[in-house]
């Protein structure tokens, strides 16, 4: 990627880092305005706003509020299914058991 620059003196740079752009007061020097003005413009690139987390934070719940539904409905099929098998198990254990005793078990 290609990127140019134009200096204040209108010198054309290629593929070069711009000139640092030093925020000045009257004078010519750094003065206290200047200073608060370039932490704020920092700070505006550092982080999220509350807004952005609020609205990610919505968007986790409503997402947990559709999923904890469907997964306490899986967990209700896998104990029927379970109960279902237990139960098919028992009539086996049953059945095996009449055929080699002869005998039912009432």
């Amino acid at each position: 990627m290609r990127a140019v620059f134009l200096d204040i003196s209108g010198s054309i740079h290629l593929n070069a880092i711009p000139p640092l752009a030093l925020p000045q007061d009257g004078e010519g020097t750094w003065g206290w305005e200047s200073q608060q003005k370039a932490r704020r413009n920092a700070m505006k690139l550092k982080g999220f706003t509350l807004i952005e987390l609020l609205i990610v934070v919505a968007i986790i719940a409503i997402l947990a509020a559709i999923a904890v539904p469907n997964f306490l409905e899986a967990q209700v099929r896998s104990k029927v299914s379970r109960a279902y098998n237990d139960m098919r198990n028992l009539a086996t254990a049953l059945e095996s058991y009449r055929i080699d005793t002869s005998q039912a078990i009432i």
